[in-house]
């Protein structure tokens, strides 16, 4: 979801100061470790599928609205901070999710081109983020139904990773430059044909030209 001082200033509005709701918001964070420290659960599949990764020195790029001290809790309890080229958190970003601000970050950073990347997102705010910053993205459906999260822009969605594998990501990177090629096709056919329209005009007007005189 977004950033939890948003979700503050969405709930009280105008009823507490930035500094007291900044004050509440990091309050509310210190309980959430507090409760969830010792019990992060891995999606089923997630660290093997990270694993693979990896090992194919595909770039891997994490972006949360979440603030840096809970993900890296949450990351350093499952024991994959190494496993990622770049993180990027809600508290060092000007506009989290569904803003694609993070999203663009991490694409300059890696220094690729936007049909190179596939997005997995477990929230609508993420879902539109990517879809904001016109990246490819699957849903996960740890906190929402399949039906969401291809209503809402998603290329489809998966329960866990156990399934999905390293080639899957290779068909929806392909199937993007493929739609890459097809545009280019079809801009440089409508190229030849204002080429062919104009030489014809010109040819008219030299015709037309020589009739009159």
């Amino acid at each position: 979801g977004g950033g939890t001082l948003d979700l503050m200033r969405t709930v009280y509005g105008n009823q507490y100061s930035k500094k007291e709701l900044k004050k509440m918001s990091e309050d509310k964070e210190k309980i959430f470790r507090k409760i969830y420290k010792g019990e992060i659960k891995q999606i089923l599949g997630f660290k093997k599928f990270l694993d693979e990764l990896k090992s194919k020195d595909i770039m891997v790029g994490l972006a949360s609205n979440a603030i840096r001290k809970n993900v890296s809790m949450i990351i350093n309890e499952l024991e994959i901070y190494d496993h990622f080229d770049s993180i990027i958190c809600g508290d060092e970003v000007i506009n989290g999710k569904p803003n694609p601000e993070m999203f663009n970050e991490t694409i300059d950073r890696f220094n690729i081109n936007k049909d190179e990347c596939l997005i997995f997102e477990d929230s609508l705010e993420g879902v539109l983020a990517a879809k904001n910053s016109g990246i490819k993205v699957i849903g996960i459906t740890s906190s929402s139904s399949n039906k969401v999260l291809t209503d809402a822009g998603c290329v489809m969605s998966i329960s866990d990773y156990l399934d999905f594998k390293l080639s899957d990501i290779r068909m929806w990177i392909c199937r993007s430059f493929k739609s890459i090629k097809e545009k280019v096709l079809r801009m440089e056919v409508e190229s030849m044909q204002l080429q062919y329209i104009y030489q014809y005009l010109i040819y008219l007007y030299k015709v037309n030209k020589y009739n009159t005189l």
